[in-house]
């Protein structure tokens, strides 16, 4: 699926086939024949992945501050000098590890989307599955509150991964203003809004212990999909 957004970092992205992961150039590449720079290119890719498997379970362990390069070598039993060779540092390697899981939403929303479905059920499943990922991974409620690390996965905003996780909901947006099921708004600041009120209410206002998280209270979980959803339709559609 393509799905083309308006100007700013929603760009022309595709969901599927997605590059893996975004690859820093190692030294040398650029003289390699095509061959053997793809073959360079799969070892970054699963080095990096070995990374962030062991990684998570430290920083939920330890939180973003305590976590050092250190303790995420020791446990992915490797080298500083490969860890630099594929991050720039601690804060990379957390941003794009929750990037590398965030793409389980995406992941998971195709194959549990299909053509005939609306506009409104494709919405769902994908809040669904982005619930379904803060359930699965402590790690992104740990990122959603420490300002540290949200300003270091900010700074991936203009990465192709980052994009696709807004244009999937855009493109819902787009295709049900276009059959008319959804109110004529603006889809890119839908889009925004719909992910500012999702992280609101399941990590923010939980963090002030003042009311209890829709991971816990699942009355709140459904009146949070229903007015998301619901607010959308059109007028005719009511």
């Amino acid at each position: 699926m393509t799905a083309r957004g308006p100007g700013g970092y929603l760009g022309t992205v595709e969901t599927k086939n997605r590059t893996k992961f975004p690859r820093r150039k190692a030294a040398g590449d650029e003289g390699r024949p095509a061959p053997e720079a793809a073959a360079s290119a799969e070892r970054d890719d699963a080095r990096r992945l070995a990374f962030f498997q062991a990684a998570e379970p430290v920083f939920e362990r330890y939180g973003y501050r305590k976590t050092t390069v250190e303790d995420v070598c020791h446990a992915a039993g490797a080298s500083k000098r490969t860890f630099y060779g594929l991050f720039a540092d601690k804060a990379d390697l957390a941003s794009r590890m929750i990037l590398h899981i965030s793409q389980d939403i995406v992941s998971r929303w195709e194959g549990a989307v299909t053509p005939d479905m609306s506009a409104r059920k494709k919405l769902e499943r994908f809040i669904d599955e982005y619930v379904r990922l803060g359930r699965e991974h402590r790690v992104f409620g740990q990122m959603m509150n420490d300002p540290d690390w949200m300003r270091a996965f900010g700074q991936l905003k203009d990465d192709r991964q980052f994009r696709v996780l807004m244009e999937v909901v855009y493109a819902v947006l787009t295709e049900g203003m276009k059959t008319r099921e959804f109110r004529r708004l603006d889809p890119e600041a839908v889009t925004l809004i719909i992910y500012s009120l999702l992280d609101t209410m399941y990590y923010f206002v939980p963090a002030t212990g003042a009311f209890a998280s829709p991971f816990e209270d699942e009355k709140l979980a459904r009146e949070i999909r229903v007015f998301l959803t619901q607010a959308l339709i059109a007028p005719e559609r009511e």
